[in-house]
């Protein structure tokens, strides 16, 4: 089966194009060809997993999503007469999906999209959680999005907000629910044992607004506790506030297990998510989460059993200092947060349905 993939993808990784080169990875050693068009640089996996990059950057902006979905859509006709795709598939419902909108239509090819969190939340006419600027560009990709959602074959859920959403939007016979699974081999730690020295917190994420970094500075200058940052340079943190000496900011790291290893609390403090590839790998390596009520943590997290679910700053301060002080308490829920990934998150699973999806279509 041929497929034309739209989507972030690797050398530098991050929570959609994570999700995309795993489930991929897995597919092309399974009869799949797959070929993916990419915002960064061009990156072969195997003979049946290649993308093709446009090398637009890392920086976001309203002119390197219009460059993308231009070329995205030249770059898509041009692989198209190759390798004359069954379909195509598309992960996020912007730029990515824009272009595939369009591609599918000029093709004549069905059209599979996969919802990341935040693109498609912010069509829920129900909530003010999330901090979109509703402006003509807000009013531009609205409407693209309910297009790209109409004229889908098939749309797959990244998580139960998302899939609730679309549900009440009216998609719901055409909307499959498929969460992300885990290397659990690759995010996995030896148990925690009881030690004098308080627990290291760690937070996973580029710092973006709807991440509130600024929540994440002031956490850290609230506790003695040791923060390990990841996802960003110390520059584009200290925009967002003071860095305390506690704070050991990595920066991007191809080792990211290492430092779950190291690390003890995994704090998110996020406006929007979808489900987190960083909180479900950070579970899996024994860190208590300590989380904002977003995306898919309201599912995953039992209060006082694996983690906790906070509402702001204090909160989560708060949880902290009991865990600090409360070292069997610490041990216990560290334990349900690996058992949680380990029953509820499987990779292996995750593929199969994806695989049912894929071959359904091509039935169609």
């Amino acid at each position: 089966m041929n497929i034309l993939a739209i989507s972030p993808f690797p050398p530098q990784k991050d929570g959609g194009s994570t999700s995309v080169f795993e489930f991929f990875k897995r597919m092309s050693t399974q009869g799949y060809n797959i070929q993916v068009i990419s915002y960064l640089a061009s990156h072969k996996v195997n003979p049946n997993l290649e993308s093709f990059g446009l090398n637009l950057g890392m920086r976001m902006s309203f002119m390197r999503g219009i460059k993308f979905i231009l070329n995205a859509i030249r770059t898509g006709k041009k692989l198209n007469k190759k390798s004359d795709f069954d379909f195509i598939y598309a992960k996020n419902i912007t730029s990515p999906s824009f272009a595939a909108y369009f591609l599918s239509r000029i093709l004549k090819k069905s059209l599979v999209v996969h919802t990341s969190g935040g693109d498609i939340q912010a069509l829920d006419p129900n909530t003010r959680r999330y901090r979109f600027i509703r402006g003509p560009l807000f009013l531009l990709t609205r409407f693209l999005r309910k297009k790209v959602l109409k004229k889908a074959t098939i749309i797959i859920a990244n998580n139960n907000i998302d899939y609730q959403v679309l549900s009440g939007l009216g998609f719901k016979d055409k909307t499959v629910l498929i969460r992300n699974g885990v290397d659990k081999d690759k995010f996995s730690s030896v148990r925690k044992v009881k030690e004098e020295k308080i627990p290291t917190l760690i937070f996973v994420g580029r710092p973006e607004r709807e991440k509130n970094p600024d929540h994440i500075l002031e956490i850290a200058s609230k506790v003695t506790n040791p923060l390990i940052l990841i996802g960003g340079e110390e520059e584009e943190f200290s925009r967002f506030g003071e860095i305390s000496p506690n704070i050991n900011v990595i920066g991007m790291t191809d080792e990211i297990e290492k430092y779950y290893k190291k690390a003890d609390i995994f704090i998110q403090t996020s406006s929007s998510e979808g489900l987190s590839n960083a909180l479900l790998e950070a579970m899996s390596s024994r860190n208590v989460p300590l989380t904002y009520p977003s995306g898919d943590a309201i599912y995953v997290i039992k209060n006082e059993q694996n983690g906790f679910i906070c509402n702001n700053v204090d909160e989560i301060v708060e949880k902290i200092k009991y865990l600090n002080k409360n070292q069997d308490k610490f041990l216990q829920m560290s334990d349900n947060a690996r058992q949680t990934i380990h029953d509820q998150f499987d990779w292996n699973e995750s593929v199969k349905k994806m695989h049912n999806v894929f071959s359904d279509l091509k039935l169609e």
